[in-house]
This record gives C-alpha cells, sequence and structure tokens, in this order.
C-alpha cells in the first residue's frame, strides 16, 4: 500500500466509532450510520468526521478502481463495512481478494424507447442495442428467463403501456456498477437518436431519458447468473433469482 492509502485507513480509524447505536443514541444521534444486523454498527458522530470520512473513502475507492473497474462505489462502500464490522485487520487487500474472487455478470437492460413505434421488425439489432417491438418484448423476455412467474411479473409493468423497447448489454460485478454503465449508454444512444431527427428544438419525447413521463426505475435487468432485476415499485426493489 502507498502512503496515501494509510493516511486514508488511518483517519478512517479516527472517525469511525463501532460499538451499539442504540446505546449511543440515548446520548448522541450520529449523523451517519452503518448496520448490518449484527451486535455492532459504524458511526460517525459529527459533520466534520463525516467529511474527513468522504475524502478517505474516495482514496480508497479511486485506487482500487485501477484494479477492480467494475465495481461499484456503493457496493464497495458496504463490502468495507461488512469486512470493517467483520473484525478485518487488513482492510486495504481483504478488499482487493473480495472483489478479485467475484466473476463479472452479463446484464441485458430493457427499457421502454418513447416516441418510437415497429410496424413491422419484431427486432432491430445494433452493436450497441437490441430495438424490440411491443408484439415481440414479452417472447423475447422469455428467451432470457425460464421461470414464467418472473417474466409475467415483469411484462405487467412494462408490457403494453408502451409501443418500442430498448435492450442493452452491459458487464460488472454488481447490479449497481451495471445500472451505471447502462444509464450511459441510453443516453449516448438518446443523444444520437436526436442527432438523426434534427430535433434541435427540443419538443420532441423521443427516447429513453428525453421524456418528461420517463420514470429511471423501469429498466428490467436480467442477469447471465440467472437472477433478474424488476423495476421498482412504491421505491421497494424486487429481485428474484434461478430456482
Amino acid at each position: 500500500m502507498n502512503s496515501r492509502i494509510n493516511e486514508a485507513l488511518s483517519s478512517l480509524k479516527s472517525v469511525i466509532t463501532v460499538g451499539d447505536y442504540l446505546e449511543l443514541v440515548n446520548k448522541r444521534r450520529p449523523v451517519f450510520v452503518r448496520r448490518f444486523g449484527g451486535d455492532k454498527d459504524a458511526m460517525i458522530l459529527t459533520r466534520e468526521d463525516y467529511r474527513s470520512y468522504r475524502t478517505a473513502m474516495n482514496t480508497i475507492f479511486n485506487e482500487i478502481a485501477k484494479k477492480e473497474p467494475l465495481i461499484s462505489y456503493q457496493f464497495f462502500e458496504d463490502s468495507f463495512f461488512e469486512l470493517l464490522l467483520s473484525g478485518s485487520e487488513n482492510l486495504f487487500n481483504d478488499l482487493i481478494n473480495k472483489f478479485s474472487k467475484i466473476e463479472k455478470r452479463e446484464c441485458r437492460f430493457i427499457k421502454p424507447l418513447y416516441g418510437v413505434e415497429m410496424i413491422e421488425e419484431k427486432t432491430i439489432s445494433s452493436t450497441a442495442c437490441t430495438f424490440i417491438s411491443k408484439s415481440h418484448i414479452h417472447e423475447h423476455m422469455k428467451a432470457h428467463c425460464l421461470d414464467e412467474r418472473v417474466v409475467e411479473d415483469a411484462f405487467q409493468h412494462i408490457g403494453m403501456r408502451h409501443y418500442c423497447f430498448e435492450e442493452i448489454t452491459v458487464s460488472a460485478k454488481d447490479i449497481t456498477k451495471a445500472r451505471e454503465g447502462a444509464d450511459a449508454l441510453y443516453k449516448k444512444l438518446d443523444n444520437a437518436l436526436r442527432y438523426m431527427m434534427g430535433d434541435n428544438r427540443r419538443d420532441m419525447g423521443l427516447g429513453v431519458f428525453n421524456y418528461p413521463a420517463n420514470i429511471r426505475g423501469e429498466a428490467i435487468c436480467f442477469a447471465s447468473d440467472g437472477s433478474i432485476l424488476l423495476p421498482r415499485i412504491n421505491n421497494v426493489q424486487i429481485t428474484r433469482h434461478k430456482q
């Protein structure tokens, strides 16, 4: 480890308090708490300490991302506290070891494409994405998932309200990173579609994100390990796993 990582770890040890949240909260309410269901919680007590925490965590994450670019900050932070509360004595190396053992997953995201209707073709594929017609979306989803119940759940939320769908594939080691990559690709495709349409006035509702009524959580993810991430319903994310 280099000196910057050592300094960041030392800073974290000085600002993170490990203990029982319920015992501490009556005396002083922490500004940040991470709990994992065990007998100990990780807490930060002041806003100044929280700023130091963020600076140190960003330093460590940026260093890890050089070796593990397919890991999201959220997953890194969750893993950090999980290891911290389990008693890890070498957090940086333990994080690297954990991430290196995780296999990357190929994730297919399907999201409504507004302002487009496919008349004859079932699908149109390119190197970046696949466009899927309304009439074919149910059959297309069934090809990626053998669990008919899950397909019906997914189809119930996106199947009949739109005329066209857009599927892209990204690889990552956690679902948050996959979503970040998917959103970036969807935005690029939106810009390409707008450029092709020549819509300088922005009065056309064309695209995935370039549409006033769009809900970002509508995307469905079919992962190569058999898990399926359905849209958010009342702020609840539903995950199904292959039986």
